[in-house]
């Protein structure tokens, strides 16, 4: 496991969280969603790869296996979620609903490009639907990415790289949204970059660094761990300068590329971010990020409901710091005695 990236898990989680919730019509960020979905993306395919590339190398990958173990960590929390937002819209257009909680159930409802049905009920949950196509899609990106000579992937990005353009500058405004942050098939460019960093990230030239880092050589340590710093300081700035089309994804590639990189690099260094990253607290949080993020917008709805009926009357600073308590809360209890439970049960019985 690489630490600092199990960290930062959680940094971006919240940063999903707070441009979903909106205080006097204002998002609390408004670079979040994006910023964290392009950061969870990448960081799928540089870590399956890690975990699992050795597999797929020598043909020993079960990729039934694996989605089915996946799916037993996330679905029933999903499923649970759906049924109480479900009861909660029972009144609102039945017909229209039911055919989006059919598409809910089976993950499929970022493939199409409507954003009423790809956000319905737990808006966050088209993320399950898009990991989902990722996973499918892992032996064969892998193989192509991993194992393609210098060449054929130099054209093969090239390629890539004009296609995306290419779709970036001809999608219509009207669906930027769903063609160009949600559609599966745009969105596993990021999951493919996660994949090439790990490429890059066991080269020889990488490892020279890494074993660098790891014998104390603080100048490199505290050049890279700044430049991490730097990295998502500059993300924040420049992202209000950038029209939708690129902001919703195309913009985050590259910084947030570097960021995983630069942290898979120095995780075992002694370098001051690296301690803070490797907190035990901080790696508690880490491990509840999946929950979080199922839970949060659930969350946010009833506190909306609460205040809306005057039964909540807290200021931002203290509606902020009931928010993040509830939703961590929450989800350490839905991990440890749901999810979890769940997966005890049914991991050994997967073959």
């Amino acid at each position: 496991m690489i630490n600092s990236l199990q960290a930062y898990r959680f940094f971006f989680v919240l940063l999903i969280l707070f441009s979903h919730f909106h205080w006097q019509g204002t998002p609390l960020s408004l670079i979040g969603g994006e910023y964290g979905v392009s950061f969870f993306f990448i960081l799928s395919g540089f870590v399956l790869s890690v975990s699992q590339g050795q597999k797929v190398k020598e043909g020993t990958f079960n990729l039934r296996q694996f989605v089915t173990k996946q799916l037993v960590k996330f679905y029933p929390l999903h499923i649970l979620i759906l049924l109480i937002y479900v009861i909660l819209d029972i009144r609102d257009q039945l017909g229209e609903n039911i055919i989006k909680a059919l598409l809910n159930v089976f993950m499929l409802q970022s493939w199409v490009l409507d954003n009423t049905y790809n956000f319905a009920y737990n808006g966050v949950t088209w993320f399950l639907s898009d990991i989902m196509f990722f996973y499918l899609l892992f032996p064969w990106l892998y193989r192509s990415i991993m194992l393609s000579g210098r060449k054929q992937l130099a054209i093969g990005c090239t390629l890539v790289g004009i296609l995306l353009m290419t779709i970036v500058a001809a999608t219509p405004e009207v669906y930027v949204n769903t063609i160009l942050y949600t559609f599966p098939p745009v969105r596993s460019i990021n999951f493919a970059i996660g994949i090439l960093i790990c490429r890059f990230y066991k080269s020889d030239f990488t490892q020279s660094v890494i074993s660098r880092v790891n014998n104390n050589d603080r100048h490199l340590t505290i050049a890279l761990e700044l430049s991490a710093i730097a990295i998502i300081v500059t993300t924040f700035v420049l992202y209000r300068f950038c029209p939708p089309r690129i902001g919703c994804m195309v913009f985050f590639l590259l910084p947030v590329s570097a960021l995983i990189y630069i942290s898979a690099i120095t995780d075992n260094s002694k370098g001051l971010l690296t301690r803070l990253l490797h907190n035990r607290q901080v790696q508690t949080l880490g491990t509840i990020t999946m929950e979080i993020f199922m839970i949060h917008m659930l969350i946010i709805r009833i506190f909306i409901i609460l205040r809306n009926n005057h039964i909540f009357t807290c200021g931002l600073t203290a509606s902020v710091i009931i928010l993040l308590v509830t939703t961590i809360a929450a989800a350490y209890t839905i991990k440890k005695f749901y999810a979890d439970k769940i997966y005890s049960i049914y991991k050994n019985r997967i073959v």
